[in-house]
């Protein structure tokens, strides 16, 4: 069963009493103790203050994770969103979620990004806030069409092949991070990236793939994959410190993309024939599917070319980030003071034991 979870600031949630933020709609039936750890994803962090000029302009989150309740394993979809002032005047936001057990996503096999694109499923900023239990099992819409050439990621990148390169990264290393950096005065299609990226990946392993188009921070115990954000975002700097993290610019112009089948298939639309039997035979129980051949991803570029915006100076010269040069003197520079500051110490000591014995001596002879 499909189940789902509406949270934001209203005067009066569903549970009695409760008001600012709550749960204001939810599915008949939605187990208490997986609410609460729904309840646990709707964090979410404006890029732009509510007062400001680009407020509306505010990045979207879409992500896919997964939470264990009760011995069951459930996919959630979140689609939270900045949503101006609440009753109080205080900046809100809308967290529109889904809950789908392993039947529902068996029945969707185009990956968790396609039920973003699908109109009506979540509610948006135009929704009116009510307390609502939801006695209707929510129905989920048809699938989109099949995806061909990436044109998403052409009209982006440039290269189709990019979304190859993120799929190919998760075949390479399927506990491994991604990080897409993007700037939010130039929004880009990110639920239509990852759509695109995850159609490439054989069907069973599109539901495995999480990931959050405006990533923030990580809610403990929470996996993510893919982890797109803003050139000065605080997450970045944990890439940093990440040597094996794949890191995709989308704020600058990026090279041809090298790969391997996925990019390819990403560029003409086409798989290749051990990419369709991988497809095909993911469908039949007790075989294995082939592994698509995998070219060694390009070497990763480093943070320093991953160009960091400002907000007020986003879409002007970049500063790259860089580790400070300065670092090595400054430790030059402290060693040589903790030495004078130990040979000062000295002298003060030697001056005074001369006084000291002066003073004795002058005492004696008088």
């Amino acid at each position: 069963m499909a189940y789902e979870f509406v949270y934001t600031s209203s005067p009066a949630g569903v549970r009695p009493g409760s008001s600012g933020f709550c749960v204001v709609a939810c599915t008949q039936g939605l187990p208490a103790a997986l609410s609460s750890q729904m309840e646990k994803l709707c964090a979410y962090k404006p890029y732009f203050p509510e007062y400001a000029e680009q407020a509306s302009e505010n990045p979207v989150s879409h992500a896919h994770c997964t939470l264990v309740n009760g011995g069951k394993t459930y996919h959630i979809l979140s689609r939270i969103c900045h949503n101006g002032r609440d009753y109080t005047g205080r900046s809100n936001k809308l967290a529109s979620l889904v809950a789908l057990e392993r039947a529902e996503i068996q029945e969707h096999p185009d990956g968790p990004a396609s039920l973003f694109l699908r109109p009506g499923l979540f509610r948006e900023a135009d929704w009116e806030i009510r307390p609502e239990v939801l006695s209707e099992p929510l129905k989920l819409a048809s699938a989109p069409a099949p995806v061909g050439v990436a044109t998403a990621w052409q009209t982006v990148t440039g290269d189709a092949g990019w979304a190859g390169v993120l799929a190919e990264s998760f075949l390479a290393d399927p506990k491994g991070v991604a990080y897409l950096v993007f700037d939010p005065l130039r929004p880009v299609p990110t639920a239509e990236l990852v759509h695109e990226a995850l159609s490439l990946l054989p069907v069973e392993r599109r539901w495995q793939v999480t990931f959050n188009t405006y990533f923030t921070a990580l809610t403990a115990g929470v996996k993510c994959h893919w982890r797109f954000c803003p050139p000065d975002s605080d997450a970045l700097r944990e890439a940093r410190r990440r040597p094996e993290a794949v890191v995709i610019d989308l704020t600058a112009p990026l090279p041809e993309a090298q790969g391997g089948e996925l990019v390819d298939f990403a560029r003409s639309g086409e798989r290749s024939e051990v990419a369709k039997q991988s497809v095909t035979m993911a469908t039949v129980p007790g075989k294995e599917p082939p592994k698509p051949k995998l070219k060694p991803l390009p070497p990763r570029r480093p943070m320093a070319g991953v160009a960091r915006r400002g907000r007020q100076s986003a879409g002007n010269a970049t500063d790259e980030i860089r580790e400070q040069p300065w670092a090595g003197k400054d430790k030059a520079t402290s060693r040589n003071r903790a030495k004078w500051i130990t040979l000062a110490i000295a002298a003060g000591v030697a001056i005074a034991l001369v006084a000291t014995l002066t003073a004795w001596c002058w005492l004696r002879g008088g």
